[in-house]
Parts: structure tokens; C-alpha cells; sequence
């Protein structure tokens, strides 16, 4: 299977000499959807399309679509509560929960809540100690308090999550495990079976050998994500130094891409907290950042036989049943060896106005910017 493939036109191609980027002809912006590039003006952040007519699918609804470009969600939801723009369109970058007051209420104004297919998640580093021991990974998981990354992340619509990291949209999910909750004395009880005891006298837990314990919490470099980031890794450090583990931010991810790159790929992290897109949620699963692969993936340093079996076992399934069945594997593998933790199960928000147009389809952690809106949506009466 191929997920991405570069096609060239020979009637534009066979008169470009060296780079095809450089190339600046009227005939340089190709595509093969409904709509065709037709003006970008880099100052207006503005591009617009012209529909091509009859088309495949049918003949789209619109016969121009203008794309703006705002400089935060705060800008973007400002401008479709004006009437500027008529919906969002951000990849996987729904507004956060704290923004849903100022979408709601707004006549003319539609929320466009769904259920999200994508989830945050903490994803424990098999390379690195303490993340490497079971027990340790159980405590982690006993301590944090779900209830308050509910709220952190999703705010009234969210969720606890359950010990899996695939969230209910998606195909193969398991309804069956129970949610996480917090148990402190279970952290606690774990952390002493695990030889995690404060061997010094300073306060804190050391390791079972009597060297310092000192966890190193990495969020993902994302901007549109790092206040929400920082608080789930504040919520994480507050909870485990609870039960006595010393903590400490890994600041240099924080504000270096380069740096988090580097140690994604090295799998040199110990606690990493990250979001899996719907995209990837829909065709690879949240387990594709746990698993190790160093063919394919380098997010994961999960190589546990057992996992690394069902994982292959969900790629390569045939039907529908093998599929489920590998994916009913995986969560319990997840859930048994504490590989990673959904932190929340959240809804995503991307806001449409319904006054202009109806019949938009709002695609769930997508949005209404999607391939069936264009034949779907028509002028409101």
C-alpha cells in the first residue's frame, strides 16, 4: 500500500528546465479535485479556487472558495463570529476546549462538535530507566489524576479515558475495559514492591540501586499545542512528586523542534506526552508512536515481541474480523504492560456558520472542510 504518490504532468513537466519549484508558468498550480487554484496573494494570506464544473463526484456546490490564513484560533474564531469566514479548516488542530464559550451562544454559529478519533496520550520510553520497569509503569499510571486531565484537556465534553490508547471513534475499539482513575495508595504500594524507596533520607524516591530518581517529563514540540502541553506535563509532575518521585521538564523540547526531533528519534525520552491526529487515529492507530520500528516509525521504542506481533498482525489483517481481532489484542497488551496512557477522551471543535450556507457535513476531528462538503452544502433559505 502506498500513502503517498507524486504525479507529474507531462504537459507541464516536459518544459521545466532543473527544479520543478522554481517553475512559475500559469500552468504551474495543478490538481486533480474539484476546484483549481486561480490567486495567492502572499501579503492577504489570502489563495483562491475556482471550481472546475462538472466533476466525478458531481458539480460542486460553490463556484469560488477563498482560504485565509489567520495568525492564532483566537483571530480565526473573531473572524467567523463576524461573519468574515464561514468555517475552519486546521488539519488535526481543533480549538481547544477553553475556547468552546466563546463559540457557543453565537447566533448563526455552529460549534461543529464531534467526537474527536484522535487523543493525547503519554507514551512511556522502553530504552530509558525507570520507564523500562513494569511495576514503575504501573505506579505512573495509578497516580495521575484523570479526572483533572479531563477537565484540563476537555474541558465539560471531555472524558476519563480507558487503559488503551485508541479512542472510541475508531475501528476496533474496546468498550469493554474499564475507565482510568486515580489511586494514589497503589502508586504508592507499587512503587515500594519496585525497591523505589527514599534510600537517602532527602524526600524524594531514588532507584532500586540507592542512584537518584529523577524522571524526565517531554512534551512534544508543537506551537498550537504547547500551553495545553504544558499544562497535561504540569498535571503529570504534580501527581507523581506526590507520591515522591523527584520530576524535572525537559525545557530544551520545549522550545528547540530540533532537540525534540532528535530525541524522538533517538528514543532517548523517559515520560513523552504527545496527540495522535485523526488521521493517523483512523488508518494507524494511537499504538504507531509506542511501537519500535526503525524502518518505518520513529516515535516508539516499544519492542515487546507480543506487541510487536499484534501490531504487524493489524497491518497486514485482511478482513474486517482480523483487524478487530488484532486491535482487541494490542489494547490488552496495552493495558497488561502499561506501553502507553490516553490522558483523555475529548471532543474536537471546528466551528461553521449555518446562516450563509446549510448542509455542511462535519466530518468527525476533520471538520466541514472535507471532500463531501463541496456537493453537500447550499445556500440557506
Amino acid at each position: 500500500m502506498a500513502n503517498f504518490v507524486n504525479f507529474s504532468p507531462k504537459h507541464v513537466w516536459e518544459k521545466v528546465d532543473g527544479d520543478y519549484k522554481e517553475y512559475q508558468g500559469e500552468d504551474a498550480s495543478i490538481g486533480c479535485g474539484p476546484f483549481r487554484m486561480t490567486g495567492y496573494d502572499p501579503e492577504a494570506q489570502v489563495i483562491t479556487y475556482q471550481s472546475v464544473g462538472e466533476y466525478f463526484m458531481g458539480t460542486p456546490a460553490f463556484d469560488k472558495v477563498t482560504v485565509k490564513t489567520y495568525d492564532s484560533h483566537d483571530a480565526l474564531v473573531m473572524a467567523l463570529r463576524s461573519g468574515e469566514v464561514d468555517a475552519m479548516y486546521d488539519y488535526s488542530n481543533s480549538l481547544n476546549a477553553t475556547m468552546v464559550d466563546s463559540i457557543t451562544g453565537v447566533e448563526g454559529l455552529d460549534p461543529g462538535m464531534s467526537d474527536n478519533p484522535g487523543n493525547y496520550q503519554l507514551v512511556f520510553g522502553f530504552n530509558e530507566q525507570p520507564t523500562d520497569d513494569l511495576t514503575f509503569r504501573k505506579a505512573v499510571r495509578a497516580a495521575l489524576d484523570y479526572e483533572l486531565l479531563r477537565v484540563t484537556i476537555g474541558g465539560e465534553d471531555g472524558r476519563s479515558p480507558t487503559p488503551v490508547s485508541s479512542a472510541p471513534p475508531n475501528k476496533g475499539f474496546d468498550g469493554s475495559l474499564p475507565e482510568l482513575a486515580q489511586d494514589v495508595d497503589e502508586a504508592n504500594a507499587l512503587l515500594d514492591e519496585g525497591g523505589y524507596v527514599d534510600a537517602d533520607g532527602d524526600g524524594w524516591r531514588d532507584m532500586p540501586d540507592g542512584s537518584e530518581l529523577n524522571v524526565l517529563i517531554t512534551p512534544q514540540y508543537n506551537k498550537t499545542r504547547q500551553a495545553l502541553y504544558l499544562r497535561i506535563a504540569e498535571v503529570l509532575k504534580t501527581n507523581l512528586e506526590a507520591v515522591g518521585v523527584q520530576t524535572t521538564m525537559d525545557e530544551e523540547s520545549v522550545r528547540n523542534s530540533d532537540h525534540a526531533t532528535e530525541v524522538r528519534k533517538q528514543g532517548t525520552y523517559e515520560l513523552y506526552i504527545g496527540y495522535t491526529s485523526p488521521g493517523v487515529a483512523m488508518y494507524d492507530t494511537a499504538f504507531m508512536y509506542m511501537i519500535g520500528d526503525n524502518d518505518n516509525n520513529r516515535w516508539g521504542t516499544c519492542l515487546l515481541p507480543e506487541f510487536v506481533a499484534a501490531y504487524e498482525a493489524k497491518k497486514t489483517a485482511g478482513s474486517y474480523e482480523a483487524y478487530n481481532a488484532a486491535m482487541k489484542e494490542l489494547q490488552a497488551l496495552a493495558d497488561e504492560q502499561v506501553v502507553g496512557l490516553a490522558l483523555c477522551w475529548d471532543k474536537a471543535y471546528f466551528p461553521y456558520r449555518t446562516d450563509h450556507y446549510e448542509g455542511w457535513t462535519n466530518f468527525p476531528g476533520w471538520g466541514v472542510i472535507n471532500y463531501k462538503t463541496w456537493f453537500s452544502t447550499r445556500p440557506a433559505v
